[in-house]
């Protein structure tokens, strides 16, 4: 239910967004500019995070079961659930 920033180049904690989701976090993705970070859930949820300053910038019930996976490219976000569905 967490999601947690590091420094990459030192190895230190920067942030954690503790209750990011309301259940188990199952999937991350970067969008193409690497400023907005995807996540999806085990309750089927899809949120969107500023990368700068972890702020929520929107979410939708997007399945209803796990989102198992995110992907992007220049125009579309694509996610695979375990209700056998891929959201486009």
């Amino acid at each position: 239910m967490c999601i947690k920033k590091w420094n990459l180049k030192n190895g230190s904690h920067i942030q954690s967004l503790n209750q990011a989701h309301k259940d188990w976090i199952c999937a991350l993705n970067f969008l193409s500019n690497n400023s907005v970070l995807l996540s999806g859930c085990r309750g089927g949820y899809l949120k969107l995070w500023a990368t700068d300053t972890t702020q929520l910038l929107g979410e939708i019930k997007a399945h209803s079961a796990p989102i198992n996976a995110i992907s992007s490219n220049s125009s579309c976000t694509f996610t695979a659930s375990s209700d056998c569905t891929i959201g486009i």
